[in-house]
């Protein structure tokens, strides 16, 4: 439980939704639930995204999508069979995709030619670090059969297979039911399924009238980056959202239809068209106010002059962090993909044939 006591994070002070408070407490939101994995929270994520189905049209896609080459058959629900590489034929499926930070020394668990194999054939449970486990029992409690995380479905050190599949990163993110993003994880052995601070709730007889007020009190939880000013002026920079500070989630974010965010308070989700999160804060708040929409450029929008949306796009992405800067131009290669549709001419290593005199 969250105690006032507790020095090492700041404090903020709510009251429930639609309960009045002191005119001290001024924020209204909702208590989150301790367990990201507990049946009222799994509901919200799938209440989440069954709206987004229903009622946003920019977020429907016209066919369904085709697996990507390799992904990842998470097994039964109950675990009793374990996952596996499989490699797909071209047929069409929902799956999702992890976005997450690779940490110092890179995932324990990769991909290589000469395991390909043993990949295909299982992979045990222990092997496989902390944040792929917990993205594959969200993807589990989704009702998915396939997830794809880079590490293990792209060739590690192979340089042929590194060169085809990433240029389909526009694809495969773009693609993807749902981007799970573990916002909150330094690296594959972190997780992002951890407990949250239990809320401490407080009575306080305040004012003349002696009135009670039901007064709660948590770890502050900060929704900037996810609102159109943490997106759009600078690399976001926090420690409670490493993520966030990668180009290549710079990237995948942008590129997703839909991403779910676990970050160390809250679950966030986000879409093409709004943003919730568990407290209640986002409330349908429109995703990244970046103009007009930068999420939706690949509609062709013209509102917002293409050229001066390609230059804030890669302003913001260069102040972004790679592990490796010859990374450079494939970490940015899937939106320049994504906007090859509006006839910016040809790309030529991060300029626009058309820009050029």
């Amino acid at each position: 439980m969250f105690r006032f006591t507790d020095i090492t994070c700041r404090p903020e002070a709510y009251c429930l939704l639609g309960e009045q408070g002191p005119l001290s407490v001024s924020k209204s939101t909702s208590p989150v639930v301790e367990n990201p994995q507990s049946e009222e929270c799994i509901d919200q994520v799938k209440a989440w995204i069954d709206r987004c189905e229903r009622t946003h049209q920019q977020c429907k896609t016209q066919e369904p999508s085709s697996l990507p080459i390799r992904v990842i058959n998470v097994g039964s629900a109950d675990g009793s069979v374990g996952p596996c590489l499989y490699i797909s034929k071209g047929e069409s499926g929902k799956y999702a995709a992890l976005s997450h930070c690779w940490g110092l020394n890179g995932p324990k668990l990769t991909t290589r030619r000469e395991t390909l194999d043993r990949r295909k054939c299982g992979i045990d449970w222990s092997d496989i670090p902390k944040s792929f486990q917990d993205a594959i029992i969200v993807t589990r409690y989704l009702g998915l059969k396939y997830l794809w995380i880079d590490s293990l479905c792209i060739l590690q050190g192979d340089a042929e297979d590194w060169a085809q599949e990433s240029g389909k990163m526009a694809s495969i993110y773009g693609s993807a039911y749902v981007v799970i993003s573990a916002t909150s994880a330094k690296g594959s052995e972190t997780g992002f399924l951890s407990s949250r601070p239990d809320d401490c709730a407080i009575k306080l007889k305040l004012g003349t009238d002696g009135a009670t007020y039901s007064v709660f009190a948590r770890p502050a939880i900060l929704h900037t980056p996810f609102l159109g000013a943490g997106f759009q002026e600078r690399r976001f920079t926090h420690p409670d959202y490493p993520l966030l500070e990668r180009a290549w989630c710079f990237q995948e974010r942008l590129l997703a239809t839909r991403v779910l965010h676990f970050t160390r308070g809250e679950t966030v989700f986000e879409c093409k068209a709004q943003s919730y999160c568990e407290c209640g804060y986002l409330a349908g708040n429109n995703r990244f106010t970046y103009k007009s929409e930068d999420h939706n450029f690949r509609t062709g929008q013209r509102d917002y002059p293409l050229e001066d949306l390609w230059q804030d796009l890669v302003r913001i992405y260069t102040a972004h962090s790679l592990t490796y800067q010859t990374d450079v131009l494939s970490a940015f290669s899937g939106i320049a993909k994504s906007m090859e549709p509006l006839r910016m001419g040809d790309y030529l290593a991060g300029l626009w044939s058309t820009q050029l005199l």
